[in-house]
């Protein structure tokens, strides 16, 4: 392995390691200053994708659920979730919408099942609207699940 790979993984796993300690950090000062319940949907978010990176696909699938499940507009008052809480359940439902298409191509599954299909039809929906990169998320979700991307797999 080049010298300059080993280097850039190396501080790669320092970052990773710095950010879940910030995680844990921001956890405590959440429940010291009694506004965890408040700020427990992005938090949540956060340790989805820290877990997506970190390649932990179960611990990724279970906290953007739980974000999602946090932020839900049918469920959740909106005051509850906070005035993000739009941006945190589209997000959320993209990022583990994305996980599992990608988990899928891995396990070299030949069809999507038809429930990953219309949940990311409905993160796609949600996407739009919220601009930067939230909105190219959507449309990279779209994309994946395109007819003509499914028809070739």
């Amino acid at each position: 392995m080049p010298q300059s790979r080993s280097v850039s993984l190396f501080t790669g796993g320092i970052r990773l390691i710095i950010i879940s300690q910030a995680l844990a950090d921001l956890i405590a000062l959440a429940r010291t200053h009694g506004v965890f319940a408040r700020y427990a949907p992005r938090i949540t978010l956060h340790h989805a994708h820290l877990a997506h990176a970190l390649g932990q696909s179960t611990r990724a699938l279970t906290c953007y659920a739980v974000a999602v499940q946090l932020t839900d507009p049918a469920t959740v008052h909106s005051a509850e979730a906070g005035a993000d809480a739009d941006f945190i359940h589209a997000a959320a439902l993209a990022g583990g919408v994305l996980l599992r298409i990608g988990l899928a191509h891995v396990e070299e599954e030949s069809e999507l099942p038809e429930e990953l299909i219309a949940t990311g039809h409905a993160a796609a929906k949600e996407c739009r609207g919220m601009g930067g990169t939230l909105e190219a998320t959507g449309r990279i979700v779209e994309a994946c699940l395109a007819e003509e991307i499914l028809r070739s797999k």
